[in-house]
Protein backbone atom coordinates (compact mmCIF):
# COMPACT_ATOMS: atom_id res chain seq x y z
CA UNK A 1 0.00 0.00 0.00
CA UNK A 2 2.86 2.39 0.61
CA UNK A 3 4.57 1.52 -2.38
CA UNK A 4 1.44 1.99 -4.43
CA UNK A 5 0.96 5.99 -2.47
CA UNK A 6 4.54 6.90 -3.19
CA UNK A 7 4.06 5.36 -6.83
CA UNK A 8 1.32 7.27 -7.00
CA UNK A 9 2.74 10.34 -5.67
CA UNK A 10 5.59 10.67 -7.68
CA UNK A 11 3.81 9.99 -10.91
CA UNK A 12 3.18 13.53 -13.07
CA UNK A 13 -0.38 14.82 -12.72
CA UNK A 14 -2.44 16.05 -15.47
CA UNK A 15 -3.62 19.20 -15.70
CA UNK A 16 -6.28 19.92 -13.97
CA UNK A 17 -7.23 23.67 -15.05
CA UNK A 18 -6.77 22.58 -18.37
CA UNK A 19 -9.73 24.15 -20.96
CA UNK A 20 -11.85 22.08 -23.54
CA UNK A 21 -11.60 23.36 -27.05
CA UNK A 22 -14.84 22.98 -28.59
CA UNK A 23 -16.02 23.75 -32.51
CA UNK A 24 -19.29 24.56 -34.05
CA UNK A 25 -21.63 26.29 -32.77
CA UNK A 26 -20.79 26.08 -29.33
CA UNK A 27 -17.14 27.73 -30.11
CA UNK A 28 -15.32 30.45 -28.02
CA UNK A 29 -13.55 32.87 -29.33
CA UNK A 30 -9.76 32.38 -29.37
CA UNK A 31 -8.45 34.80 -27.15
CA UNK A 32 -4.92 36.65 -28.56
CA UNK A 33 -1.64 35.17 -28.19
CA UNK A 34 -0.72 37.62 -24.90
CA UNK A 35 -3.92 36.50 -23.06
CA UNK A 36 -3.27 33.14 -24.26
CA UNK A 37 0.06 33.17 -22.49
CA UNK A 38 -0.69 34.55 -19.03
CA UNK A 39 -3.40 31.80 -18.99
CA UNK A 40 -1.06 29.08 -20.08
CA UNK A 41 1.56 30.73 -17.13
CA UNK A 42 -1.37 30.85 -14.59
CA UNK A 43 -2.60 27.51 -15.33
CA UNK A 44 0.99 25.83 -15.11
CA UNK A 45 1.70 27.56 -11.74
CA UNK A 46 -1.99 26.36 -10.22
CA UNK A 47 -1.19 23.05 -11.62
CA UNK A 48 2.71 22.88 -10.20
CA UNK A 49 1.26 23.88 -6.81
CA UNK A 50 -1.92 21.20 -6.59
CA UNK A 51 1.06 18.80 -7.52
CA UNK A 52 3.19 20.15 -5.21
CA UNK A 53 0.74 20.05 -2.65
CA UNK A 54 -0.60 16.88 -3.21
CA UNK A 55 3.09 15.18 -3.16
CA UNK A 56 4.06 16.56 0.16
CA UNK A 57 0.56 14.87 1.47
CA UNK A 58 1.09 11.61 0.15
CA UNK A 59 5.04 12.11 1.15
CA UNK A 60 3.72 12.51 4.77
CA UNK A 61 1.25 9.78 4.32
CA UNK A 62 4.38 7.40 3.22
CA UNK A 63 6.52 8.67 6.47
CA UNK A 64 3.65 8.27 8.81
CA UNK A 65 2.99 4.82 7.58
CA UNK A 66 7.19 3.95 7.73
CA UNK A 67 7.21 5.05 11.37
CA UNK A 68 4.51 2.77 12.19
CA UNK A 69 6.40 -0.42 10.54
CA UNK A 70 9.26 0.98 12.99
CA UNK A 71 7.00 0.93 15.99
CA UNK A 72 5.30 -2.38 15.25
CA UNK A 73 8.27 -4.20 13.38
CA UNK A 74 11.25 -2.31 14.95
CA UNK A 75 14.24 -1.08 13.00
CA UNK A 76 15.77 -4.29 12.06
CA UNK A 77 13.09 -5.62 9.97
CA UNK A 78 15.23 -8.08 8.67
CA UNK A 79 15.62 -10.20 12.27
CA UNK A 80 11.97 -10.15 12.85
CA UNK A 81 11.41 -12.66 10.46
CA UNK A 82 13.71 -13.28 7.18
CA UNK A 83 11.11 -15.81 5.26
CA UNK A 84 8.49 -13.26 5.34
CA UNK A 85 10.12 -10.32 5.08
CA UNK A 86 10.68 -10.12 1.08
CA UNK A 87 11.89 -6.99 -1.13
CA UNK A 88 9.51 -6.36 -3.31
CA UNK A 89 10.32 -3.95 -6.66
CA UNK A 90 8.14 -0.96 -8.21
CA UNK A 91 8.50 2.09 -10.38
CA UNK A 92 9.95 5.04 -9.70
CA UNK A 93 8.94 8.70 -11.05
CA UNK A 94 11.66 8.46 -13.58
CA UNK A 95 10.53 4.71 -15.01
CA UNK A 96 13.73 2.97 -12.61
CA UNK A 97 13.09 0.01 -11.00
CA UNK A 98 13.64 0.19 -6.90
CA UNK A 99 13.66 -2.27 -4.44
CA UNK A 100 11.51 -1.92 -1.31
CA UNK A 101 11.40 -4.01 1.84
CA UNK A 102 7.38 -5.61 2.10
CA UNK A 103 5.20 -3.44 3.90
CA UNK A 104 3.40 -4.13 7.28
CA UNK A 105 0.19 -4.74 5.12
CA UNK A 106 1.64 -6.98 3.30
CA UNK A 107 3.68 -8.86 6.38
CA UNK A 108 -0.08 -8.94 7.70
CA UNK A 109 -1.79 -10.44 4.92
CA UNK A 110 1.06 -13.17 4.68
CA UNK A 111 0.71 -13.79 8.83
CA UNK A 112 -3.32 -13.96 8.53
CA UNK A 113 -2.83 -16.57 4.97
CA UNK A 114 -0.86 -18.65 7.41
CA UNK A 115 -3.07 -18.71 10.29
CA UNK A 116 -5.95 -19.17 8.27
CA UNK A 117 -4.05 -22.41 6.38
CA UNK A 118 -3.09 -23.62 10.03
CA UNK A 119 -6.75 -23.34 11.12
CA UNK A 120 -7.19 -26.19 8.65
CA UNK A 121 -5.63 -28.43 10.58
CA UNK A 122 -7.63 -30.40 12.65
CA UNK A 123 -4.71 -30.50 15.39
CA UNK A 124 -3.99 -26.48 15.48
CA UNK A 125 -8.04 -26.32 15.63
CA UNK A 126 -8.38 -28.28 18.39
CA UNK A 127 -5.51 -26.63 20.13
CA UNK A 128 -6.88 -23.37 19.47
CA UNK A 129 -10.02 -23.95 20.45
CA UNK A 130 -9.01 -24.73 24.03
CA UNK A 131 -7.30 -21.73 24.32
CA UNK A 132 -9.75 -20.42 26.87
CA UNK A 133 -9.52 -23.31 28.60
CA UNK A 134 -5.86 -23.11 28.80
CA UNK A 135 -5.62 -19.31 30.01
CA UNK A 136 -8.53 -20.36 33.01
CA UNK A 137 -6.10 -23.18 33.71
CA UNK A 138 -3.58 -20.26 34.18
CA UNK A 139 -5.40 -18.07 36.28
CA UNK A 140 -3.60 -18.76 39.83
CA UNK A 141 -7.21 -18.32 41.96
CA UNK A 142 -8.05 -21.37 39.48
CA UNK A 143 -7.35 -23.85 42.27
CA UNK A 144 -9.15 -21.83 45.45
CA UNK A 145 -12.60 -21.13 43.08
CA UNK A 146 -12.93 -24.29 40.40
CA UNK A 147 -12.11 -27.10 42.88
CA UNK A 148 -14.44 -26.29 45.74
CA UNK A 149 -17.48 -27.76 45.87
CA UNK A 150 -20.87 -26.51 46.44
CA UNK A 151 -20.85 -27.36 50.06
CA UNK A 152 -17.73 -25.77 50.83
CA UNK A 153 -18.49 -22.90 49.39
CA UNK A 154 -21.98 -22.72 51.44
CA UNK A 155 -20.26 -23.78 54.35
CA UNK A 156 -17.36 -21.06 53.97
CA UNK A 157 -20.47 -18.42 53.88
CA UNK A 158 -22.37 -19.18 56.75
CA UNK A 159 -18.29 -19.04 58.91
CA UNK A 160 -18.43 -15.73 57.81
CA UNK A 161 -22.16 -15.32 58.75
CA UNK A 162 -21.52 -12.92 61.81
CA UNK A 163 -18.36 -10.86 59.92
CA UNK A 164 -21.45 -10.02 57.13
CA UNK A 165 -24.10 -9.00 59.62
CA UNK A 166 -21.42 -6.61 61.33
CA UNK A 167 -20.72 -5.02 58.06
CA UNK A 168 -24.04 -5.18 56.96
CA UNK A 169 -24.82 -3.37 59.83
CA UNK A 170 -21.80 -0.77 59.99
CA UNK A 171 -23.33 -0.01 56.23
CA UNK A 172 -26.74 0.32 57.59
CA UNK A 173 -25.19 3.09 60.43
CA UNK A 174 -23.62 4.59 57.65
CA UNK A 175 -26.60 5.37 55.47
CA UNK A 176 -28.39 6.58 58.15
CA UNK A 177 -25.20 8.69 59.22
CA UNK A 178 -25.38 9.83 55.41
CA UNK A 179 -26.89 13.56 55.85
CA UNK A 180 -24.04 14.36 58.75
CA UNK A 181 -21.60 13.10 56.73
CA UNK A 182 -22.55 15.07 53.63
CA UNK A 183 -22.88 18.35 55.49
CA UNK A 184 -21.18 21.34 53.77
CA UNK A 185 -18.47 21.99 56.85
CA UNK A 186 -16.69 17.93 55.61
CA UNK A 187 -16.47 19.55 52.14
CA UNK A 188 -14.00 22.47 53.89
CA UNK A 189 -11.45 19.51 55.28
CA UNK A 190 -8.60 21.39 53.80
CA UNK A 191 -9.50 24.47 56.06
CA UNK A 192 -10.34 22.51 58.95
CA UNK A 193 -6.82 20.07 58.49
CA UNK A 194 -4.92 23.75 58.40
CA UNK A 195 -6.87 25.04 61.72
CA UNK A 196 -5.72 21.75 63.51
CA UNK A 197 -2.60 21.79 62.67
CA UNK A 198 -2.82 25.51 63.96
CA UNK A 199 -4.01 24.52 67.34
CA UNK A 200 -1.42 21.77 67.32
CA UNK A 201 1.24 24.49 67.20
CA UNK A 202 -0.19 26.86 69.83
CA UNK A 203 -1.12 23.58 71.89
CA UNK A 204 2.85 22.25 71.78
CA UNK A 205 3.74 25.99 72.49
CA UNK A 206 1.57 26.23 75.65
CA UNK A 207 2.46 23.06 76.78
CA UNK A 208 6.44 23.82 76.74
CA UNK A 209 5.53 27.19 78.59
CA UNK A 210 3.90 25.13 81.13
CA UNK A 211 6.48 23.09 81.68
CA UNK A 212 9.02 25.84 82.02
CA UNK A 213 6.23 27.32 84.68
CA UNK A 214 6.14 24.45 86.39
CA UNK A 215 10.20 23.88 86.90
CA UNK A 216 10.18 27.33 87.91
CA UNK A 217 7.66 26.97 90.34
CA UNK A 218 9.40 24.13 91.56
CA UNK A 219 12.60 25.75 92.08
CA UNK A 220 11.12 29.07 93.74
CA UNK A 221 9.32 25.87 96.28
CA UNK A 222 12.97 24.29 96.80
CA UNK A 223 14.11 28.15 97.66
CA UNK A 224 11.48 29.05 100.04
CA UNK A 225 12.08 25.68 102.15
CA UNK A 226 15.68 26.33 102.27
CA UNK A 227 14.92 29.71 103.57
CA UNK A 228 12.56 28.91 105.84
CA UNK A 229 14.63 26.00 107.24
CA UNK A 230 17.80 28.65 107.43
CA UNK A 231 15.25 30.83 109.53
CA UNK A 232 14.07 28.40 111.80
CA UNK A 233 17.56 27.30 112.73
CA UNK A 234 18.43 31.46 113.32
CA UNK A 235 15.16 30.93 115.71
CA UNK A 236 16.64 27.85 117.58
CA UNK A 237 19.96 29.68 118.06
CA UNK A 238 18.72 32.56 119.88
CA UNK A 239 16.42 30.82 121.74
CA UNK A 240 18.93 29.11 123.51
CA UNK A 241 21.26 32.19 123.83
CA UNK A 242 18.08 34.40 125.46
CA UNK A 243 17.19 30.94 127.89
CA UNK A 244 21.48 30.92 128.33
CA UNK A 245 20.84 34.67 129.28
CA UNK A 246 18.45 34.73 131.44
CA UNK A 247 19.40 31.45 133.62
CA UNK A 248 22.65 33.84 133.77
CA UNK A 249 20.88 36.54 135.24
CA UNK A 250 18.41 34.64 137.66
CA UNK A 251 21.74 33.41 139.31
Amino acid sequence: MRSRLVYLARCPLPSLFSRSVTTGKDAAPQPSTQQATKQSSKHSSDTEKTAVYRFMALDLIAFRLSQLENVVLGDRLKEVNPSELRKVSFLNYSGQTDLQIQSIFDHLAVTHKAVAAAEKRVTISKMLARITEIQKYMDPHFIDVDLMSTRAKTSIILMEKEKLEKTSLALENIRTLAALLNHPSFSELSNLRKRLNALNLKHMEQKEKSAQLITTSQNLLDTYYNLMFDISKLFVHWNQKINASTGAIAQ
